[in-house]
């Protein structure tokens, strides 16, 4: 059994990530015809750092963290919401040969699907654990958090 760990207030509810699959849906293509025709530069960094959406990517799960999150942990990564400090930390405990992806901003990238087990031996902390993964997880509770 791994220990994970998720700021929210539902627990380890799943929730659907708009903003992933919003990004993915970007083709190569698409993504190109935005930047102008003389930039090769940036041509060739949009083509180097392009990748294709694993086809059996589920876009309802969850972030974590594998080693317990700092408060520096919580306002860099909940910079979006409003409120973060009555966001709530949660621990449970996940088999090990879960499935989940490396949270490296392309997250649902191919190359980045493993076992959670292997993430914790590469010292991987943030990962995204897709909904039908969750029912591998047990003992969960809710944290009193302090930094």
């Amino acid at each position: 059994m791994i220990k994970i760990f998720r700021f929210s207030n539902d627990g380890f509810k799943p929730q659907f990530q708009s903003n992933l699959k919003e990004h993915s849906e970007h083709t190569l293509e698409n993504l190109l015809s935005l930047i102008p025709e003389n930039n090769e530069y940036l041509k060739n960094l949009v083509v180097r750092g392009f990748t294709t959406p694993d086809e059996n990517f589920e876009y309802e799960g969850i972030f974590v963290f594998l080693i317990k999150p700092s408060i520096e942990d919580k306002r860099y990564f909940l910079n979006h919401l409003d409120n973060i400090e009555n966001i709530k930390l949660n621990e449970a405990f996940i088999k090990e040969y879960a499935i989940c992806y490396i949270d490296d901003g392309t997250v649902y990238n191919k190359e980045n699907k493993i076992l959670i087990k292997e993430a914790l031996d590469k010292k991987i902390n943030t990962i995204y654990i897709p909904k039908s993964q969750l029912f591998k997880i047990v003992k969960n509770k809710t944290l009193n958090f302090r930094p």
